[in-house]
């Protein structure tokens, strides 16, 4: 291989990333061909680099050329170039290989400047047998026949050159794929490449990905700058989609969709991904972040602009009503944890990099640029991202760049607003406001305080002390579809309402990223208004008041009481969005309190609850999108709660499917293989494990995986847990789906702690990159609620290796301190409300 490249300042060191590579042989040229000479070379294997001394100085503006030959292994690491399989339909066993650069695995591919500022264009060959062909960033220039030279029967692919692009987004697979292919309206080939055997569940993915691009187009202003777009669906991949640049891959079941066997939920997760990996095509490819520090300049980007591009191609599925429940929720969930970080935050070697793929990068990301679009409202908002892309095309940006042209497209309206002020307080610092109201007469007022960790971090000095610039949101009684809106700018603002004005509620639609504790008498007016008129209020309003009182009273602030009367209007409620939220939290609190008195009485009031939407959704299919994701969270709720009704058609349709007499729907199917297995046999799970291996259906083999975690036998479990260590029963991507099905599994809780314990050096080397170590972390032990565990817990991962998963454990370890802290001051009062209001 040869790296040409410019020279800036006078210098006789060149500094090359490698990992795992074997250099064998360094050519260094000018510009005129002359050879200079390598005084010495040294590899810094901690630092993942290569020292290269030259004899006589390197002098600037001009270019050189490095030649480098070396040897590489291709691994099945799923980082780097590694080797993937499937099995065809006559049983054969297939090979592919493929790569996954990001964050820092170039390196280990090539050796290289494996930076995201370092860009460069990359010309790619590919040496390949000829019953193969492969796929890179760029279309297909020519192919020779190398065999004579060679092997018999290789060939040669040379792919066009690159833009300008960072290493992360280099790609390439060599596989034995079909393919189908569609153009968008601009002409830009789009390709879904799959195994043969499974290319006929492709068109769900080529029609959303054509349509997205066509709206991204369209959105951003900018068009897509390559001549062809290539989705490829890998048997074996860490993470969920990865967005290479003309070349994007994905897991299996984040691409391919049987319409007769994909369920509703995985449908439209399929859409997202897509979506989030397309977004990708112009943030963080086009325009990149100059560093790991601003990766929410990729991620929060693509977490948002995933569900507006699904949103509009798909309008009845109602994206932007999720949005609260899938990213603002879950961030603010993450956020208000003293082990947090904050969205900017600072990161020097790989393991640090990869710890901040996580909810804040992502979720809060994607929250506080859809706070931001409220603020400055669509159309500037779209005016400023496409100034952003038109300016920083092919180049590396920071945030700056982006607030810049923000507040420019801004200023060019009536709505001027300084940005980078705004935004600053943000993304510079972790955690969020709490927003407490209060009212005398007509003032109403407004103050600001950080939102309160239980376990505030001691070496976080500044934190007590935050405020945000924080544009605060209400409709009141008078019109409840009128937005007001005003600024908190300091610790505290007066508004003034009119008398008429019965109630108002603040944060309308949860669309800002802050959480609001009103005083008792607001509280209960707004209480009431659930119970008597519930749908006064929006159905995104109803589920942001059920999460702050909720998330409120984990915290000590706010009595139990008031989110557990909260809760009677659900009887009436018919909307997916409040009801996943509340099964959400209530969810936790099953688990929590799982071998606690409290739980008989809290299963009884669930069962209340849940008992009039039951009995009205019941088994039948429903037709509109949203009413088969409520159903899903009705049946699987009732289900857990042990209602004789739903179990038992459960399990009839089980017995059913597993006689392979009645197929079922594939939005009943969660529920039935995990209602099945709980309480069946081991030859109920025997079999479900054998219908495992032979599906094809990567949607269907995802939920039988979680289903077999149900099981109620503790041997059944123990093997299930230690198939994990057998690469040919699970797959190394599926290991976190396992471990996290059957942790949380009652009678699973305690033996995958024990699984993790006994077998941590085991998961430490399963090389799943970034997506495998930490959540495992969390799926053993984030359901733990007593000193005891706790002490347990510390002391074992004080003395274990936890590769770069030390800002996980340490959540993992916080929640468990709030998970005890939520019992001592909340359980009993939560059972004695209980059967003091209700007939439990």
């Amino acid at each position: 291989m040869g790296i040409t490249f410019y020279v800036t300042e006078e210098t006789n060191f060149i500094i090359l990333h490698s990992r795992n590579l074997t250099i064998n042989e360094y050519l260094l040229r000018d510009v005129r061909g002359k050879e200079l000479t390598i005084r010495r070379s040294h590899e810094c294997i901690e630092l993942q680099q290569i020292y290269l001394e030259t004899r006589g100085s390197l002098f600037p503006y001009q270019n050189y050329t490095l030649g480098i030959r070396f040897d590489g292994n291709l691994t099945e690491s799923l980082e780097g170039v590694y080797m993937s399989k499937y099995t065809n339909s006559k049983n054969r066993t297939r090979f592919l290989a493929v790569t996954h650069f990001e964050p820092t695995y170039a390196r280990a591919a090539f050796p290289c400047f494996d930076e995201p500022h370092l860009k460069a264009k990359f010309k790619i060959s590919i040496i390949r047998h000829r019953d193969h062909f492969a796929l890179s960033n760029m279309p297909l220039e020519k192919t020779e026949d190398v065999g004579f030279f060679l092997e018999r029967g290789l060939l040669q692919d040379h792919f066009q050159e690159t833009v300008q692009m960072s290493t992360y987004l280099v790609a390439f697979v060599v596989c034995d794929f079909s393919k189908i292919t569609n153009k968008t309206s601009r002409g830009v080939s789009v390709s879904v490449y799959a195994p043969p055997d499974q290319i006929t569940q492709a068109s769900f993915a080529l029609d959303v990905a054509t349509k997205v691009m066509d709206f991204y187009e369209d959105f951003f202003g900018v068009p897509y700058p390559l001549p062809k777009l290539d989705l490829v669906a890998v048997p074996d991949f860490g993470a969920g989609a990865m967005e290479n640049w003309g070349l994007v891959t994905y897991r299996e079941a984040a691409i391919l969709v049987d319409p007769e066997q994909t369920s509703t939920k995985s449908q439209q997760y399929v859409a997202i991904v897509i979506a989030h990996e397309l977004a990708h095509q112009w943030f963080g490819n086009l325009v990149t972040m100059d560093w790991w520090n601003e990766l929410w300049l990729n991620e929060g980007f693509a977490s948002f602009l995933e569900y507006k591009a699904v949103n509009s191609i798909i309008g009845n599925w109602r994206m932007m009503d999720q949005f609260i429940l899938e990213k603002t929720q879950t961030a603010l969930a993450l956020d208000e944890l003293s082990t947090s970080h904050p969205v900017s935050v600072s990161v020097d070697d790989p393991s640090e990099i990869e710890s901040i793929f996580d909810a804040i990068s992502y979720n809060k990301g994607a929250s506080i640029l859809y706070m931001l679009e409220g603020v400055l409202g669509e159309e500037i908002f779209k005016q400023g991202l496409t100034n952003y892309l038109e300016t920083n095309k092919y180049l590396n940006t920071v945030s700056d760049n982006f607030w810049e042209c923000l507040s420019i497209a801004a200023r060019n309206s009536s709505n001027d607003v300084h940005v980078k002020t705004i935004m600053d307080t943000w993304t510079q610092q972790m955690g969020f406001p709490l927003i407490y109201i209060s009212r005398d007469e007509k003032i109403v007022h407004v103050k600001q305080e950080m939102f309160p960790s239980i376990f505030r971090n001691s070496n976080d000095p500044e934190r007590p002390n935050s405020t945000w610039k924080v544009p605060v949101s209400f409709v009141t009684s008078i019109d409840p579809t009128r937005e007001f809106h005003l600024w908190l700018n300091g610790s505290s603002v007066d508004f003034e309402v009119p008398d008429s004005v019965v109630w108002f509620k603040m944060n309308s639609k949860q669309s800002g990223f802050y959480r609001v504790m009103y005083e008792e008498s607001l509280w209960a007016q707004l209480t009431d208004i659930l119970l008597k008129n519930h749908t006064s209020l929006s159905a995104a309003d109803r589920a942001s008041l059920l999460d702050d009182a909720f998330t409120l009273n984990r915290v000590g602030i706010l009595n139990v009481s008031t989110p557990l009367l909260m809760l009677k209007y659900l009887e009436k409620e018919r909307d997916h969005v409040p009801w996943a939220t509340a099964l959400r939290h209530l969810n936790y609190l099953q688990q929590i309190l799982s071998l606690r008195k409290a739980k008989e009485n809290l299963v009884c009031f669930i069962q209340k609850l849940i008992t009039p939407v039951y009995n009205e959704l019941g088994w039948k299919l429903r037709t509109k999108h949203v009413e088969k994701l409520l159903q899903e969270e009705i049946l699987s709720a009732a289900v857990k709660i042990g209602m004789v009704p739903a179990i038992s058609q459960a399990t009839k349709l089980f017995q059913q499917w597993r006689g392979a007499k009645t197929p079922i729907s594939p939005d009943l199917r969660e529920i039935v293989y995990s209602t099945g297995i709980r309480y069946g046999d081991k030859s109920d799970w025997d079999t479900t494990w054998k219908k495992l291996q032979e599906s094809k259906i990567s949607s269907e083999k995802r939920l039988l995986l979680k289903a077999l975690g149900s099981a109620m036998d503790p041997w059944l479990i123990q093997r299930y847990l230690e198939f994990t260590l057998d690469q040919n029963k699970i797959r190394s991507q599926d290991i976190r789906t396992v471990v996290d099905s059957v942790a949380q599994n009652s009678p699973g809780n305690l033996l995958t702690w024990r699984f993790v314990k006994l077998n941590w050096n085991k998961l430490l080397n399963v090389e799943g990159g970034i997506h495998s170590i930490g959540p495992i972390v969390n799926a053993a032990t984030s359901r733990m609620a007593t000193n005891l565990e706790l002490s347990e817990v510390e002391a074992f991962f004080s003395k274990a290796d936890v590769g770069h998963g030390h800002r996980l454990l340490d959540q993992s370890l916080e929640t468990i301190r709030n998970n005890i802290f939520w019992l001592e001051k909340s359980e009993d009062l939560l059972g004695n409300w209980i059967k003091s209001n209700t007939m439990c």
